[in-house]
């Protein structure tokens, strides 16, 4: 299971919204995810390899005017699991809260100021076959 896991993080504005992007999505995302009879799976903490170009490169900003969308993918298999086991086949469920940056008009940031969690509004799902 070397593979990646790529999921796509779908994003919709209700209003006129400002979208601070890092280059490393997960880093801004808490993510649950969930196996079929089994239940929530725990994860370890991600590991960003070199927190000092992350955060010191500047943001993607995005406005989104309303009921427009952006598409970001990421690489779930970046999460390790807690207990150290690999992924195993199964159905699995995700769900997902992404910390939205202040909402201020200044460009280009480096710091997303005050972030406001929002959480997913479906639950994602995916399948690792054997």
């Amino acid at each position: 299971m070397r593979d990646g896991l790529v999921m796509q993080f779908i994003f919709t504005a209700k209003a006129r919204t400002k979208l601070c992007l890092n280059k490393d999505l997960l880093s801004q995302t808490q993510v649950t995810l969930y196996k079929a009879g089994v239940g929530k799976v725990p994860l370890k903490p991600l590991v960003i390899q070199d927190k000092s170009l992350l955060f010191m490169a500047p943001m993607r900003v995005v406005w989104l005017e309303a009921g427009q969308s952006l598409t970001v993918r990421a690489n779930l298999k970046r999460f390790q699991l807690d207990s150290g086991a690999n992924w195993t086949p199964g159905e699995y469920g995700a769900e997902a809260s992404f910390n939205l940056c202040e909402q201020t008009p200044a460009e280009p940031v480096t710091d997303p100021g005050r972030e406001t969690p929002i959480p997913s509004a479906r639950q994602g799902w995916f399948m690792i076959s054997d």
